[in-house]
């Protein structure tokens, strides 16, 4: 979902709440990734604006976060579902997820249930406010003190899907997107037993338990609603024992989504600000900001602006146009 130039006005700061911008990305660990999460499609999609204005790295504590009730709309591409939220938030604000132990070493830490946000509330004119709870954490800040990893998620290839299990299938392949760097074919591969895939699919018990009715409604599906919506191709093979199927083997090609295929683990970007986070390996707390622009600076401008001209043709714009070209070379070209 890419952010429109009138949206920006609809967020703001407002004594103790935190601006909520669009963000390319979304982060979480791993076991956060892997939970039951139980959450309908509108569920998912508050979740994941809610983590749109976290700071994965840098944040030691959970901000209140405000979004206003233009800008919701917005995010949500319908207005009718504003008349919804209220009766949403109150669910949000009751539901828990099992996470699992921190410290699996460790038999006193059995993990168990958490509720996910402290705070979780729609006021009419206001908007919606939401803060996190403290259980969330270790799944949400300081990823990278976290031996577990995390996972990368692109807002624009997920939050066009309608269905929860469409977007349950994409969170939980691209968790392994290292493999398909790591195989350089760009397709990811993760096998399921079928007890599994209904778990971390959140499938009601009793529901499709016929494998056929399961495949039709839980896969092949939102399958179909992933390759029509995103840029992912998703396909699936069925796993045998005897005639029975037991497993479901699940590839995902990602080859044509570039910014999956880099190692985030060096790189954070953050689309409001034009700011590449730098994270040294060698020492995980530190960081480095510096201002980039895109595409790379040029070490010649033609005075014509005929660059200029062409990049703006391309769609590229910047609040660095004029560092990049100057006023100098515009005046030259005007005065010709």
């Amino acid at each position: 979902m890419e952010r429109k130039e009138d949206e920006k006005e609809t967020y703001e700061e407002c004594g103790s709440f935190e601006l909520a911008p669009f963000r390319d990305s979304i982060y979480q660990a791993n076991p956060l990734i892997n939970v039951r999460k139980g959450m309908d499609t509108l569920q998912l999609r508050l979740f994941a604006l809610a983590l749109q204005a976290v700071d994965p790295w840098n944040e030691t504590e959970f901000k209140q976060i405000k979004i206003k009730p233009a800008a919701l709309a917005a995010a949500l591409g319908n207005d009718k579902y504003l008349n919804v939220v209220p009766s949403i938030a109150k669910k949000m604000l009751s539901h828990t997820v099992k996470l699992p132990p921190q410290n699996p070493k460790n038999p006193k830490d059995k993990g168990g249930e958490s509720v996910i946000f402290q705070s979780f509330r729609y006021i009419g004119d206001e908007g919606l406010i939401m803060k996190f709870g403290d259980d969330m954490k270790p799944y949400l800040l300081q990823l990278l003190d976290k031996d577990y990893g995390y996972t990368r998620i692109t807002m624009r290839q997920i939050f066009p899907l309608s269905s929860s299990y469409a977007w349950r299938l994409v969170e939980l392949l691209i968790q392994y997107r290292g493999f398909a760097r790591k195989n350089g074919t760009g397709i990811i591969e993760r096998k399921f037993t079928v007890e599994e895939l209904r778990n971390v699919l959140d499938v009601p018990d009793g529901a499709y338990d016929r494998i056929a009715h399961f495949r039709s409604r839980v896969l092949d599906g939102p399958i179909r609603e992933i390759n029509k919506k995103t840029n992912y191709i998703m396909s699936y093979e069925s796993i045998k024992e005897g005639r029975r199927i037991v497993a479901f083997l699940m590839r995902m090609d990602i080859s044509n989504v570039p910014e999956d295929m880099t190692d985030d683990t060096k790189t954070y970007e953050a689309s409001e600000k034009d700011y590449t986070y730098v994270k040294y390996p060698s020492q995980k707390k530190r960081t480095e900001e510096k201002q980039i622009m895109r595409p790379e600076p040029v070490q010649h401008v033609p005075s014509d602006g005929s660059l200029r001209r062409e990049l703006e043709r391309q769609g590229y714009h910047s609040p660095h146009m004029e560092n990049l070209f100057g006023s100098k070379s515009e005046k030259s070209a005007a005065a010709e």
